[in-house]
């Protein structure tokens, strides 16, 4: 076997383990973050069913379960506070995680792009545009 051959069999084996290392870190960092949103929202009494015993402009529009158990006035303020503080912390953690969760993606698009000729980089790049906009 040649040593350009090799070289490029190795470099080759190296890209497919970047991706394929990309693509589970994306799914074992996807599953954890959206099992603590799900369980955060489960916890607060939150739903994404819609509440039909909410009228327009009420304060139980929102649809949460929490707002269906007559909540007084000073409870409200205190759901309120607990939900404000936690959707607070859940953002902060989005801040940390989204950046590396997108530099594990583009690093990912650009090992796939070098094993592509032009006129397929230039199609996956149409489609990569195409999907982020649907997103």
């Amino acid at each position: 076997m040649s040593e350009s051959l090799r070289v490029r069999l190795i470099a080759a084996g190296v890209l497919i383990l970047v991706f394929v290392a990309g693509v589970t870190v994306g799914l074992a960092l996807d599953r954890p973050l959206s099992q603590a949103l799900e369980s955060m929202h489960a916890q607060a009494g939150e739903t994404a069913e819609p509440n039909e015993d909410a009228d327009e402009g009420s304060n139980t529009s929102r649809g949460w379960i929490i707002d269906r158990v007559d909540l007084t006035e000073g409870q409200q303020v205190q759901v309120d506070s607990v939900l404000a503080y936690y959707q607070d912390r859940m953002a902060e953690l989005q801040g940390e995680y989204a950046p590396r969760y997108r530099e594990i993606v583009e690093t990912t698009r650009e090992a796939i792009k070098a094993l592509l000729t032009d006129e397929q980089e230039a199609l996956y790049d149409s489609l990569l545009r195409a999907r982020d906009r649907r997103q």
